[in-house]
């Protein structure tokens, strides 16, 4: 739960749209709804569909989809969707590096397996890479693996390796929660304020900067998958330290870090909004042109770690 000496904090709340299908989903979308966003239709649209006043309501997707389609509550759930469009999308695609994994099979491991029988320490090797590809590809684009190859030697990941689908999970929130790292005008301001000051360019001492503002800010995740959360935890606590170190070394104060954790859906409005716009970027991605769509709707877009808007 939210620690009540945070709540005075920027927060955002996540939630995620996914078919898992009793498998690992290829496609999962999370939508993260700042806490200064304007949910005043929201709350109306809960208000107009909580008729059973004896038993609990939760704004879901499917909800907001059958307002949408009947006459007392369409013009209201429209008001509602405009809303939505503060958020944050994040979509992690599997799918999108196919092609990329198709070739990689043709050209090297097919071969190399026909040479190598199950069993040998090579073939179960090559094999294990094989199954992880999706994975592997997903996490190497990550934002937070972009953070790390702006500091040189900084490790941000946690240790172990969790289940391929509460990886994609970790991935899909974890973009999300970092993206604002790379906000662009705070980016291209801190690059013009360092080359005017300095004689050569510290790409470390710029990103702690950058880093600055995300780390105040609470992160808050729907309930449901503490295995995502601990591991942005841990990427979140290592950036502070990280930041701390370098203020550390100029003699100035350590900066304040923003919780990590869970808010229950059905007493957080934001996490309910975060539910519909997860489940809406996830339908419109589908889309002939989804990204396009996704991008001409929500404030920001990021696809599989690569920041659009």
């Amino acid at each position: 739960m939210l620690p009540s000496a945070d709540l005075t904090d920027p927060a955002t709340f996540a939630d995620d749209s996914y078919e898992a299908n009793g498998g690992t989903p290829d496609l999962i979308v999370t939508a993260q709804m700042p806490s200064a966003c304007t949910l005043d239709a929201c709350a109306a649209l809960v208000r107009a569909l909580h008729t059973n006043r004896s038993a609990p309501f939760e704004l879901k997707f499917k909800h907001w989809q059958r307002a949408s389609q009947q006459p007392q509550t369409r013009e209201l759930a429209h008001r509602a969707g405009r809303e939505l469009r503060q958020a944050l999308v994040s979509v992690v695609d599997a799918n999108r590096y196919s092609l990329e994994r198709a070739e990689w099979e043709r050209r090297w491991i097919g071969p190399a397996l026909e040479r190598f029988p199950l069993g040998s320490p090579l073939g179960d090797r090559l094999r294990s890479m094989r199954s992880r590809w999706d994975d592997d590809a997903l996490a190497a684009s990550s934002v937070a693996r972009r953070i790390e190859y702006w500091m040189p030697g900084a490790d941000i990941e946690p240790e172990g390796r969790p289940t391929s689908h509460n990886l994609r999970i970790d991935l899909a929130r974890s973009n999300a929660a970092l993206a604002d790292v790379f906000e662009r005008d705070r980016q291209r301001s801190l690059f013009r304020e360092h080359a005017a000051r300095f004689r050569f360019m510290d790409a470390a001492g710029v990103m702690v900067e950058m880093l600055r503002p995300s780390l105040v800010v609470v992160r808050c995740f729907d309930e449901g998958n503490r295995t995502s959360i601990d591991r942005i935890r841990v990427r979140r606590e290592r950036l502070h330290e990280i930041v701390r170190s370098h203020d550390a070394a100029r003699g100035a104060p350590a900066p304040r870090l923003g919780g990590t954790a869970e808010a229950p859906s059905h007493s957080t409005l934001p996490v309910q909004a975060a539910d519909v716009a997860a489940g809406l970027a996830r339908r419109w991605y589908r889309e002939p042109d989804g990204v396009k769509r996704l991008v001409d709707e929500f404030a920001r877009v990021v696809v599989n770690g690569t920041i659009l808007k």
